[in-house]
């Protein structure tokens, strides 16, 4: 179970630097998947 956590952990770092990078595309990306799961809902 631990290694998992830190597994994801690692990940979410790299997600989190990868956004920083790239503000608005990443600003871009995230608004663009919530249109599209928010069309999803019923």
């Amino acid at each position: 179970m631990t290694s998992r956590l830190a597994q994801l952990a690692i990940i979410d770092v790299l997600i989190a630097c990868l956004s920083l990078a790239d503000y608005e595309r990443a600003v871009k990306t995230i608004r663009d998947a919530f249109e599209t799961l928010s069309l999803k809902r019923y």
